[in-house]
This record gives C-alpha cells, structure tokens and sequence, in this order.
C-alpha cells in the first residue's frame, strides 16, 4: 500500500498537483494515537487516494491536455479511467472497499497511458533539443576524426575533402541555422539528411578499398598516428550508423561489445607503440579497426566481404 501511495503521489508531482507538503503531511499527536483497526485505516487511505485520482482525472494539466487534443485514442483512455473512477466511488459506497480500490488503480493507470499519449509541449520540444544535440555532436565527431585521418594520410590534400562531406558540412549549417529560430523538427531532418551521406559515402569508400591505404609514411610513428585516427573515425561512425538503422536489442548488444573489444585493443596498441614497438602497435590498432568494422556490420552498414 505504501508503493502505491508513493507511486500516485509521483503522478500528482508530475501532473502538477502534488508538492512536498502533500507527500510528508505530519499528523498532529500522531505519536501518541492509539492504534486504529487495520480495516479503518485502509478506508482512509482508500479515500485518500479518491480525492487524488479525482484531482488528476478531472483537475490537472495532463487531462486538460487530453481533453483539449485531437488524439481519439488518448481521449478513449480518459474516458475509460473516469468510468473506473466513478465505479469505484459506487463500490466504496457499497461497503466494498477492495474492488474500489482495484478500481482506482486501474483508472490511475489508464489515466497515465492517456497523459503519455499527449506530453506536455514543453517537454515535447525540450526532447527535440536533446534529440537535435545529439545528432550534431555525433556527426561533428565523425567530422573531425575523419578529417584528422584523411589529414594524416601521405599524400592527403584539399582533395581529401570528398563531395558528400562539403554536403554534410552545408547541411550541418543548415541545421544550426533552423535550430536557432528554434526548428529543431526541421533541424534534425537536416541532420538525418547529413547522416545518409556519411553511411552511404562511406559504404562506397570502404567498397573501393580507398580507406586502405597502400602508402608510404614518414615513420613508423605518423603511420601508426594515421591507425590511430582512422580508428576513431570509425568509432565516430558506430552511433551514427546506428541511429541510422535502428539495430534490434540483440543486434545492439553485440554492437557495444565489439566497440568495447576494439577499444581495448586499441588500448593494447598505444601500450606497446609506448614501449617503442610501432609495427606491432600498428597490426594492433588495424586489428581493432576490424573489429570496429564489425559492429558497422551489426548495426546494418554493408561492407565488402
């Protein structure tokens, strides 16, 4: 009962209703009371929670919500809950205080399916924030590690900039752009946009062969500075493939422990270029990029074989 009690007072806080005073009302003399019959205490605990059902049914923000949508479904739930509701207020005054109790709980919960079927707008726009912030960072990360790669491979230039990246950099633009005048909706689809040409345009890389690269550098240190970079290139690309291609629950779990192998073992390879062993931390950095190339699979990217 006290769960219950605690769980419905959470829902009044969400809806608005409930403040500290409420959930932690002293009782005078409480102390010194005699023990009341089990049988009437839960009489009053069964009112008391009528009187918050009644408030988040008919009184708080998430029902004129409801109410005041176009969402049927929603409206449906509501309906249904204050029918429950008004069952229950029979069954108490029936001396049955067990079925209005199972009454009420039902109504509180189909009263918090309809409220969730229509947030709150601004928490609705304050997720599309998060959302849009996400996605920026993640395709930013991206940005850059590649960049760095392609910057340290022997050769690289200008040219290293392909034409898909100069699009994702003017639809990242964009996005920043409606962000600011507060349109994220139209802002994540820009981003959606710029995370397409990263996966296809890397899908077609990694098909030619063109991020292997058959090279000579500098050093055994600026190529295994080069290993270093693609490495996080790929690391960048896992989240965003993922968001890409939504991965079920299993696929998603094999996803996180192949990145947490390769991280590790990219680990492994900076030890032992630490200890001067370049080309040995060089094999092991490229062994970790395999296994990064795996997760891309898992998450739906499809790489030559």
């Amino acid at each position: 009962m006290k769960r219950l009690r605690a769980g419905i007072l959470f829902l009044l806080s969400a809806a608005g209703l409930a403040g500290p005073a409420q959930a932690q009302a002293p009782r005078p003399g409480n102390a010194e009371a005699a023990p009341r019959p089990a049988a009437e205490e839960r009489r009053e605990a069964i009112e008391h929670k009528f009187t918050l059902a009644f408030r988040m049914l008919y009184q708080s923000p998430g029902a004129r919500r409801v109410d005041d949508s176009g969402d049927t479904g929603a409206k449906v739930l509501l309906a249904q809950a204050r029918e429950q509701f008004a069952g229950a207020r029979r069954e108490l005054a029936g001396e049955d205080p067990s079925t209005a109790d199972a009454l009420l709980n039902n109504a509180i919960k189909l009263y918090g399916q309809a409220v969730r079927m229509v947030p709150d707008p601004a928490q609705a726009a304050e997720a599309r924030r998060v959302r849009y912030t996400r996605a920026l960072d993640e395709i930013q990360a991206f940005q850059g590690s590649q960049l760095l790669a392609l910057q340290q491979a022997p050769g690289a230039g200008p040219a290293a900039r392909s034409a898909e990246m100069e699009q994702v950099r003017a639809l990242i633009r964009r996005a920043q752009g409606l962000a600011d005048q507060d349109k994220y909706d139209e802002a994540i689809g820009a981003l959606d946009s710029a995370r397409d040409l990263i996966v296809s345009s890397v899908a077609r890389q990694l098909a030619s062969k063109t991020l292997v690269y058959d090279r000579k550098f500098s050093s055994p240190q600026a190529e295994f500075e080069f290993e270093t970079a693609r490495f996080s290139s790929f690391e960048d690309l896992v989240p965003i493939a993922m968001a890409k291609f939504r991965p079920g629950a299993e696929a998603t779990r094999a996803i996180g422990q192949l990145v947490e192998r390769g991280q590790r073992t990219r680990d492994l390879g900076r030890e032992q270029a630490l200890h001067g062993d370049y080309r040995t931390g060089i094999q092991t950095l490229q062994q970790a990029t395999a296994l990064l190339q795996r997760a891309l699979e898992q998450a739906g990217l499809a790489l030559p074989q």
